[in-house]
């Protein structure tokens, strides 16, 4: 806030002198030295303006920014102290505790925001990410219906449902989920990483093969489709072109951590011990919240 100084010119008042002869007189009239008491001065108490919830919030978003956690969640916890009930503090505080593996305290957080914005897209993908984390896939996936219901079409809920959907073996619903989302967009890489982890696991592994390929086709950059084709070809018995695939994988992101973890199995059964604990220790790094590693 810039403020402006206002400019005051200054007069020299002139006071009446008294004559000596007044002077005189008084000092004649007292018969003594009059003491002079100076009037006390009382001074207002100074008004110290309280920060308001708005303002620790904004703090807290401009210390994230920068990547000082610690000074986020210190002003986003004032925020809430005023307020509990603001949005942006609370999907913060969610998104930082998820990325630190606080499922539990993310998830409140994500909670509370949905009770002020039920449908804010963001929180409803994070809370059923949170929910996959904690393998409560049903409760995921009660989410993620009900927020397809309003949108049925959405790219995003399709492909998180579809994975809560594998990962409850629930299959059918799953490549259901994948045949609605390929109708409207046929050329989402997401949806057939989808369809081959669905084929994945279910052992159809030519199937799960053809479908990966196709995804790496549909998007050469995304390292999640390498990571997949090498999945399938671990299973397979070629565990060579798995890991050429993973290594792809990191190559493309270096902070993926599911390669890296894929990376670190197959030097564990090769017993290169450095290898797997120096991909270990990237993976708990990247994301704290795998148990495995």
């Amino acid at each position: 806030m810039t403020s402006q100084a206002n400019k005051m010119t200054m007069r020299s008042a002139t006071l009446p002198l008294l004559s000596a002869l007044s002077v005189l007189g008084l000092a004649a009239c007292s018969g003594a030295k009059q003491e002079i008491k100076p009037t006390p001065v009382v001074q207002a108490p100074v008004q110290v303006r309280e920060t308001t919830a708005e303002e620790h919030q904004y703090a807290g978003v401009e210390a994230l920014k920068a990547n000082d956690l610690a000074k986020a969640k210190q002003e986003l916890s004032k925020a809430l102290a005023k307020d509990a009930k603001l949005l942006i503090a609370n999907y913060d505080l969610g998104f930082i505790a998820q990325a630190e593996g606080d499922l539990e305290t993310a998830a409140g957080r994500y909670r509370a925001v949905l009770e002020v914005a039920p449908d804010h897209e963001a929180t409803i993908l994070n809370l059923g990410m949170v929910y996959r984390d904690q393998q409560k896939y049903e409760e995921g996936i009660a989410l993620y219906e009900k927020a397809v219901e309003q949108r049925p079409f959405d790219v995003n809920y399709l492909n998180n449902l579809a994975v809560l959907y594998r990962l409850a073996k629930r299959f059918d619903e799953a490549t259901e989920t994948v045949r609605k989302l390929l109708s409207r967009t046929k050329d989402n890489p997401d949806a057939y990483k989808n369809l081959a982890l669905i084929a994945y696991d279910q052992n159809k592994l030519s199937l799960a093969a053809f479908v990966a390929g196709n995804a790496v086709k549909l998007d050469e950059k995304d390292p999640g489709v390498y990571n997949n084709l090498g999945l399938v070809y671990m299973k397979q018995g070629e565990r060579r072109l798995a890991l050429a695939q993973f290594k792809k994988a990191v190559a493309l992101d270096a902070d993926f951590a599911p390669g890296h973890a894929n990376i670190g199995a197959m030097a564990l059964s090769y017993r290169d011990y450095e290898t797997a604990a120096a991909s270990f220790e990237k993976v708990v790094k990247l994301d704290p919240t795998n148990a495995n590693a």
